[in-house]
């Protein structure tokens, strides 16, 4: 099996040794280390510069970008140029575990028809210490995941309805905790129009054509430093309570997004295209929810199940909650 890692970097110099400290101490080494430089502004590209030529790394490039491309272009991009048999995205202010690369490994050999498979992740703070944070109950990674997972258990998402809602519902690992095979990454790179985050559209590619394995253990440690160019989701930040209700809108526009790109890759597949029903909640929800709507939020409870696919108990009250309560509505569209 061999690896390569793609790293994108942009103004990233304040906490990028540390990660390529983390990369090089990898206790399986990739075939290659591609990192693209979007046209810093500091001296991000020079330090890159330095380090491979310090530690003598003839497997490493780097790439500058006369433009900003933005970093969903500058993965894509720099992804397609990739000679490995798996990809691992890697962001610039985080720090790997050293047997990230052979962990995941072992899991993709263990699914041989897994096209990518990821893992969970510590909180850091900006400083590098450790940040608590306590699991949603009945949730894995950070709350990313509907579902009780025990450390180090492995869930391969299916087709079924409830892995399905949750695939739709929002992204359920961080791109840099994942390793894709070179094929769905092409795959991606073809039909994308960016409108998703990339880890999200590579779970679903990956989902539709053959599988995506989580192994329920932390791979990496997760910085926050109030910068970070994509955060958590809301959910994984705001815990028990939930995010707003305007967060929960903004959710079911993103799902609307997500269903619409699984349709046209089911499509282009030859797959049949998904039970209308995800399409008829997802309206159901945000009326619910933009109305402030309790008879709406009453039909939600016997729709077929998804909304408790979906969200957790907890989660379902405090849609009640913020319809019957909260009076700061958000802009209906």
């Amino acid at each position: 099996m061999t690896i390569s890692i793609v790293l994108c970097t942009y103004n990233g110099e304040k906490y990028l040794r540390r990660q390529l400290d983390s990369l090089r101490a990898q206790t399986l080494p990739p075939c290659e280390t591609l990192i693209a430089d979007d046209a810093s502004a500091d001296g991000t590209a020079a330090l890159v510069s330095e380090y491979i030529r310090t530690h003598g790394l003839g497997n490493w490039t780097l790439t500058a970008n006369r433009t900003n491309a933005g970093y969903r272009r500058n993965f894509r991009d720099t992804a397609m140029g990739a000679r490995g048999e798996w990809i691992a995205f890697c962001d610039q202010d985080d720090v790997w575990h050293p047997d990230k690369l052979e962990r995941l490994a072992r899991l993709a050999q263990a699914y041989p028809r897994a096209q990518a498979v990821a893992g969970s992740f510590n909180l850091i703070d900006a400083e590098g210490r450790p940040v608590a944070a306590a699991e949603p109950l009945g949730q894995a990674n950070h709350g990313m995941i509907h579902l009780p997972l025990a450390p180090g258990e492995v869930h391969v998402f299916s087709q079924n309805r409830r892995d399905t809602a949750m695939l739709l519902s929002g992204n359920v690992a961080l791109g840099c905790t994942m390793m894709v095979r070179r094929e769905t990454v092409e795959t991606w790179a073809r039909t994308t129009d960016l409108e998703l985050v990339q880890d999200w559209e590579l779970a679903l590619c990956a989902w539709l054509t053959g599988g995506f394995c989580f192994l329920n253990e932390p791979v990496i440690d997760y910085r926050l430093h109030g910068a970070n160019a994509v955060g958590l989701p809301e959910s994984a930040l705001t815990g028990a309570r939930g995010p707003s209700l305007a967060g929960r809108v903004e959710t079911m526009d993103r799902f609307d997004a997500a269903r619409r790109y699984v349709e046209a890759q089911r499509l282009a597949l030859g797959m049949e295209p998904l039970d209308p029903m995800f399409g008829r909640y997802a309206v159901l929800r945000r009326e619910a929810l933009t109305r402030r709507s309790l008879a709406k939020w009453l039909a939600l409870q016997r729709y077929h199940g998804l909304y408790a696919d979906m969200f957790t108990r907890r989660q379902r009250l405090g849609d009640l909650f913020l319809i019957l309560f909260d009076e700061k509505r958000p802009n209906s569209r």
